[in-house]
This record gives structure tokens, sequence and C-alpha cells, in this order.
């Protein structure tokens, strides 16, 4: 497991005072808040607000661009967030956690290529990239072909995902005490930029917070996605109700006509 550090070419004294400007300008227009949400998670600005007055490092997980891979990258973090080990995931209370693209990042960020697993933000305005390899399922995404070894793949992921984390973030002190606050913070809530949501493997994802009618439910009766995977974190702008009626009438005019 490999992970690229990057350190701004800028004096650190420099860097801090330019950095609330800088990041205020990147993420001015940010925010994944899905419309129609009862409790929308809270925007990047107000993310990183919270780290400058915390004094706190920002971890921005990264949003890909590609729809597929969303649904990966928000699994991956899923499974960490929610069944990773209180020593697994108490390095992240060391930091404000949140969401974003990589354009969203490019005022901040503009040295990092590709779109990393996650990028921290120094208060000195240094930029770490942090990136690696993550353990893939069978089949199609989070999709199994059967439940086979399902739950091996899913705690090598989460194990991958936490010793990027690791070696990225100082240890903790208090492993008990910072795993609540992560729990509170990121399990409970969704990190700025997202929010959560469940897919069982038939038809859309549900996201929490929405009203019943943004969401679409029905079964199918088949699909499968393992149980540690079920819960992810929801990375797009739309709710499931609008890319499933967007989905409806791109195929419909595809359609030919009788």
């Amino acid at each position: 497991m490999r992970r690229r550090t990057f350190l701004a070419a800028v004096g650190a004294s420099a860097a801090a005072a330019l950095w609330p400007r800088l990041i205020r300008n990147a993420f001015a227009d940010a925010s994944f808040d899905v419309p129609g949400a009862r409790r929308t998670a809270p925007g990047l600005p107000s993310a990183q607000t919270r780290a400058l007055q915390a004094s706190k490092p920002l971890f921005v997980i990264v949003v890909p661009s590609d729809d597929a891979k969303k649904y990966e990258r928000g699994g991956a973090w899923g499974e960490y967030l929610n069944h990773g080990t209180a020593a697994e995931i108490a390095p992240l209370a060391g930091v404000e956690v949140a969401c974003a693209t990589m354009a969203d990042l490019s005022k901040l960020a503009p040295e990092v290529t590709g779109e990393p697993l996650a990028v921290i933000v120094h208060l000195d305005g240094t930029i770490q990239v942090v990136d690696g390899p993550l353990p893939q399922f069978r089949g199609s995404g989070r999709m199994m072909e059967d439940g086979s070894g399902e739950d091996a793949v899913v705690e090598k992921r989460i194990r991958a995902v936490s010793n990027l984390v690791h070696r990225a973030l100082p240890p903790v002190a208090d492993v008990p005490a910072a795993a609540a606050q992560v729990v509170k913070s990121l399990r409970q809530s969704p990190p700025a930029g997202s929010h959560w949501a469940s897919h069982s493997g038939c038809g859309p994802a549900v996201v929490e917070g929405l009203k019943d009618d943004d969401n679409v439910g029905y079964g199918c009766g088949m699909g499968h996605v393992p149980a540690k995977s079920s819960r992810f974190l929801y990375f797009f702008a739309k709710t499931p109700r609008q890319m499933e009626q967007e989905y409806i009438a791109a195929k419909d005019k595809k359609a030919p006509r009788r």
C-alpha cells in the first residue's frame, strides 16, 4: 500500500495566511446536498469553517466524476466508517472530514492528479494525498455473483482503507473517546458534502433523510450486496427519483417510434 505526499511550493507562513481565502474560493459553489432532504448534510464551506475554528486539517474524501465509480468509492468509505473497529476509525477524530470532487479541489491542490481516495489540506497549506489499491469484489461493483467469501473481501477492504488513514494521520491517545467522536460525527450523520444511503442490489438506492417521494422503493428479488456494504456514502447531486426519471426519459427518447 503506497501513500503519496505532496508539499505545496509555498512557505508555510504564507500558506497558512492564504488557506482560508483559497479554500473559500474553491468550495464557494460546492455542495452535494440532495434536493428535498429533510435534514441535509452541511456543505463544504461549513466544513472548512469548522476545520479552521478547531485548528484541524481538512480531510477531503474525493468524489469520482464517473457515476459508477461514485458507488464504488462511496461503498469503500461506507464499509470502513460503518464497520471499522474503534482503533481503525479513531484517527479521523483529529481532522474535519468532507467530500468533494477534484474539480472542487483544483484551486487548493492544483498539482494533485487523478482521483485519489482522499486529499488532506493541512493548516499550513501543505497537501497530502491518501491513496492506494483496494480489494475488489467479484461481479459488478459491490454486487457479488453469490455470497461466498464476501465478508472476507469486505474485511480486507476495511483494513486497506484503515491502513491508508493510519499512515496519513497521527495516532490518538484516547482511542475509545476518539472513536466515539467519529461514530457521532461521521457514522450517525454523513460527512459534509454527502448523504448516507443503502442499497440491496434491487432498484435505486434509498437515501437517508429524503422525503418518501424522493426515494424509489421496489423489490425485484434479484441482485446481492454484501451486508457490510449496503450502507454507503451517496455522492450524487440528484435524488434516486430524479435519476430514475431521467433514465426512463432517455430510454424512451431512444426507443423507436411505432
